[in-house]
């Protein structure tokens, strides 16, 4: 009916089992289960024996293909796949997380071209290397409000919103 054997842990069927429960019921007591309801579960498409291990790698999956048709690790905070995959909110829980993240997880995030793990740290970096090749080409750290990179970056807005938060940074 569903396609997967991955019901949510509350789903009901529609006469009221608790259908969800049950899977994870089969799942937390794996070891107890004879050796052919093993088989018979393994053999549903798309069955796990751990689900947010699944979740990890879907989310994992779902960044490499973001990485090869946009050519960075960096999806906008509320991106979301064509299939509804929510992957900028699954790449800040990953940045969150990274202190309990595996070194494996770690390091497969980092081998992502542009992965990183503050991005706003990255971007002010990005900023202020564009100002520097300002400062180079033009003599001085004064670009005016309306100057722009050939990237298209608004660096007299940027120059200036540093001098009014001077204070809080």
């Amino acid at each position: 009916q569903n396609g997967d054997a991955k019901p949510r842990q509350t789903f009901k069927t529609s006469d009221g089992y608790a259908l969800g429960a049950w899977v994870s019921s089969q799942r937390r007591n794996r070891e107890s289960l004879s050796q052919d309801r093993i088989t018979r579960l393994e053999s549903l498409k798309a069955w796990t024996w751990d689900p947010l291990v699944d979740q990890w790698n879907d989310g994992y999956a779902a960044l490499t293909e973001y990485v090869a048709q946009n050519g960075d690790a960096k999806p906008p905070h509320l991106f979301k796949t064509l299939d509804g995959f929510a992957l900028g909110p699954w790449v800040t829980t990953q940045r969150q997380k990274k202190n309990s993240l595996s070194q494996d997880r770690i390091a497969r995030l980092e081998s992502l071209k542009g992965w990183t793990w503050d991005p706003r740290a990255d971007q002010w970096n990005d900023s202020y290397e564009a100002l520097s090749e300002y400062v180079a080409q033009s003599g001085d750290a004064q670009p005016p409000q309306t100057v722009t990179t050939p990237a298209g970056f608004r660096i007299g807005v940027w120059v200036n919103s540093q001098r009014q938060n001077r204070a809080i940074l």
